[in-house]
């Protein structure tokens, strides 16, 4: 399985996505999957459905069900994420 990560609008890539591939009804399979500084990110898995979830930091997390690996073909999911409201809020300390 392999794809791409990006910004929903302009389309440019998310480096800092974090990706992380279940199997449907089950726990996440090994640990999160590196994303390449182009976005870009790629790993075996054996044919069969999975769940891809994708997140980072002041973006819509994204869940794609169902996305098919078949065996002996190269299978493509590109995810585009959604800004989403990204508020910085300063720490208040009591003196």
């Amino acid at each position: 399985l392999q794809g791409t990560v990006t910004d929903a609008a302009p389309g440019t890539p998310l480096p800092a996505a974090r990706l992380a591939v279940h199997v449907p009804g089950a726990a996440q399979l090994g640990g999160d999957v590196p994303v390449d500084d182009d976005g870009s990110y790629s790993l075996l898995l054996p044919a069969g459905s999975y769940d891809v979830h994708a997140s980072v930091r002041c973006y819509e997390p994204q869940v794609l069900p169902g996305v098919a690996v078949t065996g002996g073909s190269l299978s493509v999911q590109d995810v585009a994420l959604t800004p989403w409201s990204c508020l910085y809020l300063p720490l208040i300390t009591q003196p």
